[in-house]
């Protein structure tokens, strides 16, 4: 008998009601400026596991206090104009802490910057909030109500403006007239929101990136058309039905055998091959450009950095026109250099990248106006949400030839909390493109960093993700209605992470087809004990995944599929003098 099992969309953050989002766990004491009154200590990062909960260190410090009220000392952590965006739903900040003196009161202090230049000015205010006092053996966590914040200096508004924090600090102040030496020990700093994540709401992956190498990552820059084949269905079974390709030329490589570039060396029939294979397998393709490694480390203040790159382009354009244009599965094209918000902040550069933008697209666009032009920006968390919405409406105030504006959402990198960052950031990006009638995607990241920057000064890699934090991603993309989910990329599936989404059956659903101006129609999908039909139908078969035949009736109405075993099969129904093919799962 098919057993019942619990569907993989009820995954853990299901649970999640709200919200703690980490600041700082402590891990570089060389970050803080630390500061005594009328006293002495030493900082240090501990590494023993006794003094951590989050992370893998803690924060030490010795102090030792003068008689004498009023005497403190500080950490402080300085933002500079990376301006911090802690308005989403926030109402308290929460302290982990061991250690201290009874006589010892912690107190937490936020900085605003509202120009956002790095420096105290006079509408920037500090707000401070009492917490509680030292002399505790195991590790405890200190709150801090944001509605018992008080103002401490400042000229302002006179409200803590939580979307504009250019720095914090922890002051230990000596409540008594006595000296004092002790140890304290910081593990975490936190915020909480009340916002509550998405809940199993219909979403699901809509296509993937694919980069093309020949020795790393998925190594399909010289797949056959039947492996390009075999790797379509396998998207095909997840309801995937577009491919990003990154780029088309890559410095002297032309992933296209057709090229006569002056720049190329070297072919690769690959494109050829996949334009092949999703012609049969129904797959939509966005085609990129031309791009080098040159362009991280390039000077974004010269023109000839974007002329340059304008002119290949153009070249790219036309030969992929050429080639492949008559292809029902040409959807579009993609801008494969990645569009930040850091090195693109002056107006002089910004100036230059969205005219860039504009020339390109446009270019695209001359070809033929119907092929979509996409790009795929990353924004980290270096302003407030509010100014990257205003980043994004100067963008496509002038690059108005983009269609797409598809983000990543910088979870796979480890510095994007999913249920914190990404909803407020995205809600904003996607109002900039409202306003500018720009489709909003979303590209989530399908896998986990393991090395290189941010996590340390190795070299990049990283690992695919867990089923439950890609779910979380595709419910944060569609709670902000993003017209296509794409996943970044094709290598992190092809792991256990490909068979858990598959397992969770998220594109799975009760199905209908019109034949006739009838409506006919198949249910449950998922299954666990028998499917049915709203009319009767000449024939029902089951075949495996591997096209053996297993189960067989004809003029029902309904099929029992209790002896079959949990997984993947395939329904072939003859309705009249259709033939409806469809993926079932069995539980």
């Amino acid at each position: 008998m098919a057993r019942f099992i619990i569907f993989l969309l009820l995954y853990s953050a299901a649970a999640i009601a709200q919200v703690d989002v980490s600041i700082d766990k402590f891990s570089d004491a060389t970050s803080f400026y630390v500061s005594f009154n009328n006293g002495s200590g030493n900082v240090s990062v501990s590494n023993n596991y006794s003094d951590f909960v989050a992370g893998n260190s803690s924060m030490q410090i010795d102090y030792s206090f003068n008689g004498g009220n009023n005497f403190f000392f500080t950490t402080f952590k300085n933002y500079s104009t990376a301006t911090k965006d802690w308005s989403f739903n926030i109402t308290k900040f929460m302290l982990r802490y061991k250690g201290g003196n009874a006589n010892s009161q912690i107190k937490l202090r936020l900085w605003e910057d509202i120009n956002r230049n790095g420096s105290n000015d006079s509408e920037d205010e500090v707000y401070v909030c009492t917490g509680p006092t030292g002399a505790q053996s195991s590790w405890t966590l200190a709150q801090f109500e944001v509605a018992n914040f008080s103002k401490l200096a400042g000229n302002g508004n006179g409200q803590l403006d939580l979307n504009r924090i250019r720095a914090y600090d922890i002051a230990v102040e000596n409540i008594s007239n006595t000296s004092q030496n002790a140890q304290f020990l910081f593990d975490e700093l936190l915020m909480h929101s009340t916002y509550s994540p998405p809940q199993n709401n219909g979403a699901k992956l809509s296509g993937s990136f694919v980069q093309l190498w020949n020795s790393s990552g998925c190594n399909c820059g010289q797949w056959t058309v039947q492996q390009w084949k075999d790797e379509m269905q396998k998207m095909k079974d997840v309801c995937l039905n577009t491919l990003v390709v990154q780029y088309s030329v890559y410095n002297d490589l032309a992933w296209y055998s057709s090229s006569n570039l002056a720049f190329v060396q070297y072919k690769e029939s690959t494109l050829d091959k996949i334009f092949e294979a999703a012609e049969e397998k129904g797959i939509k393709i966005y085609v990129g450009l031309y791009f080098d490694e040159n362009w991280n480390n390039a000077d974004k203040n010269l023109n000839a950095t974007y002329s340059n790159l304008r002119v290949k382009h153009q070249q790219v354009i036309n030969e992929l026109y050429n080639a492949f244009a008559l292809n029902t599965s040409f959807k579009g094209w993609y801008i494969p250099q990645e569009i930040n918000d850091l090195e693109w902040q002056s107006n002089s550069n910004k100036n230059l990248l969205f005219n860039w933008l504009q020339d390109v697209a446009s270019y695209a666009h001359s070809k033929d106006a119907s092929k979509k032009v996409m790009i795929a920006p990353f924004f980290n968390l270096w302003m407030p949400a509010d100014v990257l919405k205003d980043w994004y409406n100067d963008m496509l105030a002038v690059a108005t030839d983009i269609d797409q504006v598809f983000p990543q959402d910088g979870v796979g990198i480890t510095l994007k909390n999913v249920y914190y960052d990404v909803p407020l950031f995205y809600s904003k990006i996607k109002e900039a493109c409202d306003a500018n009638g720009v489709e909003f995607g979303a590209t989530v990241e399908s896998f986990k960093q393991t090395t290189g920057w941010p996590v340390d000064n190795g070299v990049f890699s990283a690992q695919p993700t867990n089923i439950n934090t890609l779910v979380a991603q595709i419910n944060e993309a569609n709670a902000n209605q993003a017209s296509e989910i794409i996943q970044f990329e094709w290598t992190y599936m092809q792991s256990s992470l490909y068979d858990d989404y598959l397992n969770s059956a998220l594109c799975i659903s009760t199905n209908s087809v019109v034949i006739d101006e009838h409506e006919f129609h198949f249910y449950p999908n998922p299954v666990n004990e028998q499917i049915n039909f709203n009319t009767v139908v000449k024939s029902i078969k089951v075949y495996s995944n591997d096209g053996v035949l297993l189960k067989s009736i004809n003029n029902a109405s309904s099929l029992n599929v209790e002896d079959l075993a949990q997984g993947f099969y395939v329904l072939q129904v003859q309705v009249d003098s259709v033939a409806i093919q469809h993926k079932i799962v069995v539980q």
